[in-house]
């Protein structure tokens, strides 16, 4: 699968609806200590430069296909347009969350990683997925997919209501500045 850019996935009215339902005072957001998986990244292989951890919030609408968010019907006109876009089953979809990203110091880009990825015998096993990202706002924090010797093949900037959806290979953010 080639990865696939739509600007302007939804409507602009849904766009602005996400977007201000997202920076609201009230939407709730969690704490993350780490931006690229549950645990150290040690666990799964040698960090350090260029690339480094970093904290975030997050919101997670969906986990292991069950709804954990009273805020999913929220984002159902982009779940709407995934479905149409792509014939995939929502009930396919392991993860679904929302990650707000600030700037930080130090290294500006995380550590390249597949979602859900989990190591066996040296192997990324969610390699088989595929990784949705939609843009609630503009940023310059882009992100980066790489090959499998590390080398950048592809960078997309965040763009208010772009979507994009690649297999889940190695990729990783570019946090804001």
């Amino acid at each position: 699968m080639e990865p696939i850019v739509i600007d302007d996935f939804i409507p602009e009215v849904y766009q602005d609806s996400i977007y201000h339902l997202m920076t609201g005072r009230e939407f709730p957001w969690s704490f993350y200590d780490y931006s690229v998986s549950d645990e150290p990244l040690e666990n799964f292989y040698q960090i350090g430069e260029p690339y480094q951890e970093h904290v975030q919030m997050g919101h997670l609408f969906v986990r292991d296909n069950e709804i954990k968010s009273e805020y999913f019907k929220y984002i159902a006109p982009l779940l709407g347009s995934f479905v149409k876009e792509t014939g995939t089953n929502l009930g396919d979809m392991f993860r679904i969350k929302s990650n707000l990203l600030v700037a930080q110091p130090g290294t500006q880009t995380q550590f390249p990683h597949a979602d859900g990825m989990n190591v066996v015998d040296g192997q990324i096993t969610s390699i088989d997925k595929k990784t949705l990202l939609y843009y609630v706002n503009d940023s310059d924090g882009s992100t980066r997919l790489f090959d499998n010797t590390g080398n950048v093949v592809q960078e997309i900037e965040p763009k208010k209501g772009r979507f994009f959806l690649f297999p889940n290979e190695l990729h990783a953010a570019a946090f804001p500045w």
